[in-house]
């Protein structure tokens, strides 16, 4: 069984094309279990009507005021399956998606030890809300490297694999489960936690649609020198901010993992957890002596004129 963890959260203008995208996918060994953060338009009579249309695969488990980080990692807690997958509200999932998804983590699983965390993510089609194609490749758009990108020392600043393309199994799930208050984003620890234990891999198909309109959450942002300089014009206190954030991230890592990691990445994230405090010329000796860097010349530079 595939367990779909889907966030709602006054969804109703596109969930009623996620979830029958997933209800016509072509493996249909899955259960989409459903958590609502407190949605105030008709949201869950949407899921209501889904709920009972497949009460045993689509399933309301709670509701309650939450963010995007909080309604996912409840749904974590609510998982089984042998597989988890994390689904935007907004998106719409290609007929394959989960099957070749699947496929490619059971491939992988079977040239690794069992227990062995293991997280498989793709690339998507980057649409506009009427879903009309902008970039074929959401990877391309933003520059980012699907097989560099996924080492840990680079994971800590930048997550390459999204949230709605990927696929992990239930060693890391209970791995990550419950996940602490530091998070930044869930399928950034997620990835993080597969990185320092476990193997990350990638499939190079696009699986689903990723909409991007005005009330996404975090959306797909194009990479290029106007882009990096709106990062610096928002101040520099914004951009270091944003890195301590990600420090407390990587502190919570080594804090929940420290048992499990081999000495040299439990002192990388031990190191970076403590940049808030090591000064302008500590700050980027951390950076440069672990290799803690993004995907692209005009990115760490950024990072390095921010922190």
């Amino acid at each position: 069984m595939i367990d779909i963890l889907l966030a709602a959260w006054n969804s109703e203008k596109f969930l009623s094309e996620q979830i029958d995208s997933i209800i016509a996918q072509s493996e249909t060994d899955w259960r989409l279990l459903i958590r609502d953060g407190g949605s105030t338009d008709s949201t869950l009579q949407i899921i209501d009507r889904y709920c009972r249309q497949e009460p045993e695969r689509i399933i309301l488990v709670e509701t309650g005021k939450a963010t995007a980080v909080e309604n996912f990692a409840r749904l974590l807690h609510f998982s089984t399956g042998e597989a988890v997958m994390f689904a935007d509200h907004d998106d719409v999932w290609l007929p394959d998606k989960i099957a070749a998804s699947f496929a490619k983590l059971k491939e992988i699983e079977s040239g690794t030890l069992p227990g062995v965390p293991v997280c498989v993510f793709t690339d998507a089609v980057v649409t506009d809300a009427d879903l009309n194609q902008l970039h074929a490749s959401n990877l391309k758009n933003q520059h980012l490297d699907p097989v560099r990108g996924v080492s840990l020392n680079r994971l800590l600043i930048q997550n390459v694999p999204s949230g709605n393309a990927m696929i992990f199994n239930a060693a890391l799930r209970k791995l990550i489960t419950p996940m602490p208050p530091e998070t930044v984003m869930h399928d950034h620890y997620a990835v993080m936690a597969a990185a320092a234990l476990g193997k990350i891999g990638f499939l190079p198909e696009a699986t689903l649609l990723y909409r991007q309109h005005g009330c996404n959450v975090l959306g797909s942002g194009c990479y290029s020198l106007p882009g990096i300089i709106r990062k610096l014009a928002s101040g520099r206190k914004v951009q270091r901010e944003k890195i301590f954030s990600y420090a407390g991230q990587a502190g919570a890592l080594a804090r929940e993992l420290q048992d499990k990691l081999d000495p040299e990445s439990l002192q990388m994230l031990q190191e970076f957890a403590g940049i808030r405090n090591a000064g302008w010329f500590g700050r980027r000796r951390i950076l440069l002596r672990h290799g803690i860097a993004k995907t692209g010349f005009l990115r760490n530079l950024s990072v390095l004129l921010g922190v």
